[in-house]
């Protein structure tokens, strides 16, 4: 039985880091050159994608996405990166959810509005077209 776990929990790393990949595309093709998987080693406190100056950037990609879960997560980690950072500018935010099975521009990108205490949910298109450079 452990090796059936362990098979799901692989399967589930591959597939987040596929979405995570097809992230860094869609940005690249946009125009951030510098766009990469963050590298996920313990102890880091790193965003799952990186190289989009001002962004913490958390992808999900699962059967039923929890952008509150992963936003809750994410703006701890960029809280605790601000902190470690104190000469780099604050970072906004954001969790990109695909449910799995979903055409991956069905994407959601959850973005948290610090100054107002609140989240809003938008296209990843519409996302992507507000990053732009």
């Amino acid at each position: 039985m452990g090796g059936d776990a362990s098979a799901r929990g692989r399967a589930n790393r591959a597939k987040g880091q596929r979405f995570e990949r097809w992230v860094v595309g869609e940005l690249r093709s946009i125009g951030f050159e510098h766009a990469r998987r963050g590298l996920q080693a313990a102890g880091a406190v790193v965003a799952d994608v990186e190289g989009v100056p001002g962004w913490w950037i958390e992808c999900q990609s699962a059967k039923r996405p929890t952008p509150g879960a992963k936003l809750e997560q994410a703006r701890r980690d960029a809280a605790e990166w601000t902190r470690r950072n104190p000469d780099e500018p604050p970072r906004v935010v954001v969790v990109l959810a695909h449910r799995s099975g979903a055409p991956l521009d069905s994407t959601e990108a959850t973005l948290w509005c610090d100054a107002w205490g609140c989240y809003a949910t938008i296209s990843i298109s519409d996302w992507l077209r507000m990053v732009a450079p």
